[in-house]
């Protein structure tokens, strides 16, 4: 795409700002314009006979019929576009704002109605019932009426098609049918954001609002009265920080799973150390959320360490001492535990480190290791997680899709092309696609994940790492002692590269160059894991990441070979070159944890991705603003929240 400011939530909603509001009055061209002069981007006019829109239960009942069985929960295209369990799918449609897919399922479902066969191809191939097919036009315009972002997103990302281009001026302004009382609010706000009820003791709290704001539902100006008036006070200001700050920073951080994987994770962490990793991205949040856009806090070099998290980023002295010497700056990394008297201290990482995704405290959050068949394609998902707050659901062993597109040639330079017999010897039995090749070579369906969303360039990024986040150095995969691979067998962590015959069966594992039709063998042994951290290290086209506009496209693929490289393409592969702010992508996500946060939903909605976005432009990316413009929305205010 072109010369769009930010893609938030799967649309491009600053440019659709443009003209509403002198915040984004800075844009001067943009591809909304080519296409006509309503004041929201939208086309004025399209070819007439525009079907009457479904309402939404119509439209929801229409997609658990007719998209459920293949889209839903652990169905075989849940990966392609994710459908929620029908309680969910049924109930409203929040479950669809915020996907980046929306504009997909929308074109494809144009591309069906026209009889086009045309990219992204239409689902499903036939309607069961001939009488749902007359329907689609009607679901199209129930799209353009209730997601016209993801609708106008489309048509950037795809062409309008003069058959069937929208006409609907793009609603910003969510309305809450019920505000409760500017009182109820400033209590509201006292206890989620700073941990307690407003005082009325305390005359400040007492008589923030006049007696009329307390009662009357709380207007826009309440809002902001409350929001900036309190946060005005260093000592509530402080507590701000404690409470709201900390809060989401452990929220993105996912800090549950550290908990609930670093108590169990293999080489084992001590429950000190664990406590200390949830609030290890907390702490740099923290510290630096007033001076650092907030995009730019994943990419920081530095982390937070307390006396027991510290040694975790010491390297080694004997494994440092037999890399060679043009390798050792970068895995050598020496953190000092706090002074006397301090909880913690800042430290910087090792360039092999990176940045926030190659913290102990993120990759504890999911273990993994490229022993495994999971070859950390599950890292990968949670990076994109934390940056989009869109989570990938896991679709294995299902229906692979359509004949898969060439692999980029930048990620076929890789030797992880790995195939797993499951009959071991047998080249009759079938075989399971494991590395960052043999997935997305498998069908259409897998390349959505592993190319589209990266994780077959995070599987080859993340292969230094161990189960607990620790570093493997390449020397240790056939060293007498600390080789991970015997050390994960004793563990039960994986299974034995080399298990003894028995009745006849060849225990080595095949390996194929990209496709499941090679007829040689290859041990899978230590030597070969060597190869692949090696290959990291000493490629500089070990892995890829595909243009944006067209992910398959391997005249413009981006090379990567560094962890600090993939979390800097992720965060800003949607960047304009004229966007005055950069990393706005990551703000999509933000407007998913706001919710997820402080109001216990995990839905957004137009107004808080408008206003969070506007704050992110104005204040150049800082998180307070976007968080202030947060609890100030409607949004944050309505009944039932």
């Amino acid at each position: 795409m072109k010369n769009n400011r930010s893609n938030i939530y799967g649309v491009s909603l600053t440019t659709l700002l443009t003209m509403l509001s002198a915040a984004c009055s800075t844009q001067k061209s943009s591809d909304v314009n080519k296409v006509g002069p309503a004041a929201t981007g939208i086309a004025t006019s399209h070819a007439g006979n525009r079907p009457k829109p479904m309402n939404t239960g119509e439209a929801l009942q229409f997609i658990e019929k007719n998209c459920f069985d293949c889209h839903g929960p652990g169905k075989p295209l849940a990966a392609a576009f994710s459908i929620p369990a029908k309680d969910i799918l049924l109930k409203d449609a929040s479950w669809l704002e915020g996907s980046a897919l929306n504009q997909n399922a929308y074109q494809s479902i144009v591309n069906k109605y026209l009889k086009k066969v045309d990219s992204p191809s239409a689902m499903p191939p036939e309607f069961k019932d001939p009488e749902q097919e007359k329907k689609l036009g009607n679901l199209i315009s129930w799209f353009q009426d209730t997601l016209p972002g993801a609708v106008r997103e489309a048509e950037i990302k795809y062409g309008i098609k003069p058959e069937f281009r929208s006409n609907i001026q793009v609603q910003l302004d969510a309305k809450c049918e019920k505000l409760i009382s500017g009182w109820d609010l400033q209590n509201r706000f006292m206890l989620r954001a700073l941990g307690r009820p407003t005082n009325q003791a305390d005359a400040f709290e007492k008589d923030l609002l006049s007696e009329a704001e307390k009662a009357a539902p709380a207007s826009a100006e309440v809002r902001k009265k409350i929001v900036r008036e309190i946060l005005s006070r260093p000592e509530f200001k402080k507590k701000f920080e404690d409470v709201a700050i900390f809060k989401l920073a452990q929220k993105i951080a996912n800090s549950g799973a550290i908990r609930k994987y670093g108590i169990s994770v293999e080489p084992r962490l001590e429950p000190k150390v664990v406590e200390d990793l949830q609030s290890e991205f907390a702490q740099l949040v923290r510290k630096y959320y007033q001076t650092v856009p907030y995009p730019q806090l994943f990419l920081l070099n530095k982390v937070m360490v307390t006396a027991a998290t510290a040694p975790l980023y010491t390297s080694p002295a004997a494994e440092l001492g037999r890399l060679a010497e043009q390798q050792r700056d970068k895995y050598r990394e020496t953190c000092e535990p706090p002074a006397a008297g301090q909880t913690w201290a800042e430290c910087t990482l090792s360039p092999k480190r990176g940045n926030y995704f190659g913290t102990r405290g993120f990759l504890v959050s999911k273990p993994s290791a490229m022993f495994q068949n999971n070859n950390n394609y599950g890292r990968g998902g949670d990076a994109h997680q934390v940056i989009f707050g869109e989570v990938l659901m896991a679709n294995t062993d299902g229906v692979s899709g359509e004949k898969p597109k060439p692999i980029p040639q930048c990620l076929d330079v890789t030797a992880d092309k790995r195939w797993v017999l499951k009959g071991k010897g047998n080249l009759n039995s079938e075989k399971a696609a494991w590395g960052a090749i043999a997935i997305p070579f498998y069908g259409r369906v897998c390349q959505g994940c592993h190319l589209n969303r990266h994780l077959a360039a995070a599987s080859v990024v993340f292969r230094p790492f161990g189960f607990s986040g620790e570093i493997i150095f390449p020397e240790m995969m056939v060293a007498d002692k600390g080789n991970p691979v015997k050390l994960y067998e004793d563990m039960n962590l994986i299974q034995k590269t080399r298990a003894a015959n028995a009745a006849g069966e060849d225990p080595r594992t095949h390996v194929s160059h990209s496709d499941a039709s090679a007829t040689s063998f290859q041990f899978i042994d230590p030597a070969f894991y060597k190869k692949l951290l090696e290959e990291v290290d000493t490629n500089s086209k070990a892995t890829c990441f595909p243009d944006p506009a067209d992910p398959l496209n391997m005249d413009k693929a981006k090379f990567a070979n560094s962890l600090a490289q993939y979390g800097e393409f992720l965060i800003h592969q949607n960047d304009a070159a004229d966007a005055p702010v950069k990393g706005s992508a990551s703000v999509r996500g933000l407007t998913r944890f706001l919710p997820s946060t402080f109001a216990n939903t995990n839905s957004t909605n137009l107004e808080i991705i408008r206003d969070v976005n506007l704050a992110f432009s104005e204040s150049g990316g800082l998180l307070l603003p976007m968080l202030e413009a947060y609890f100030q929305t409607e949004s944050f205010a309505c009944t039932g929240r």
